[in-house]
């Protein structure tokens, strides 16, 4: 982000200073190494399914394992500039959810002290390295793990004859930022766009 200023050219500066017109700035590109991000995630695909399947969660934070986190510190730090941008221009909003009791009947409610943002491609010139890893991450993750998944389950189905397979879409997706004051809680629960019934009516 500190460099969008050098990208001005010489002679336009120039001119700025015979002129009341303020000029739009220029947008940025994003730094972050798109090739090297999605040979990564291809790598990790079969580290992230087992450990998925066997303990629920996956990191390659280095306090963890010896290798470099998937994205470098100064990508993170970039990104992080630039939801707090989106977050001065007023993008983040209260943050609502829903429950569902036995009936169907739906309750929404506020989350205390918590807002939330969906980014979509209007951001981009705010943020462009964040919707770039976005985009990667989502269009790429949800059939590496499909296949790094089912083709670990392939090779258990002879022992158990369980035949259970993964079906992630990378395109029934809802992608959120969040920000939390402090004492901030709200229900425990999960997100599923199909629920329990496979209906988009049914939020469960």
């Amino acid at each position: 982000m500190l460099r969008a200023s050098h990208r001005v050219p010489i002679q336009l500066c120039r001119r700025l200073l015979f002129s009341t017109t303020p000029t739009p700035t220029l947008p940025l590109d994003p730094i972050l190494n798109v090739p090297q991000l999605q040979k990564d995630l291809t790598d990790l695909a079969p580290s992230m399914a087992k450990s998925l399947t066997t303990v629920g969660y996956w990191t390659n934070l280095p306090t963890h394992i010896n290798t470099p986190p998937l994205i470098p510190s100064t990508i993170v730090r970039t990104i992080r500039k630039q939801c707090i941008a989106l977050r001065k221009e007023g993008r983040f909003e209260q943050s609502v959810s829903e429950s569902i009791d036995d009936t169907g009947v739906v309750t929404t409610f506020e989350k205390e002290g918590v807002w939330a943002y969906e980014p979509d491609g209007a951001d981009y010139d705010t943020a462009p390295d964040l919707l770039t890893y976005m985009s990667i991450v989502i269009g790429m993750l949800p059939p590496l793990l499909n296949n790094a998944v089912n083709l670990h389950n392939a090779v258990q189905v002879a022992a158990n004859d369980d035949r259970r397979t993964l079906s992630l879409s990378n395109e029934a997706f809802n992608a959120k930022l969040a920000v939390t004051s402090p004492g901030s809680t709200y229900p425990l629960h999960v997100d599923n766009t199909l629920g329990i019934t496979g209906s988009p009516q049914d939020t469960r």
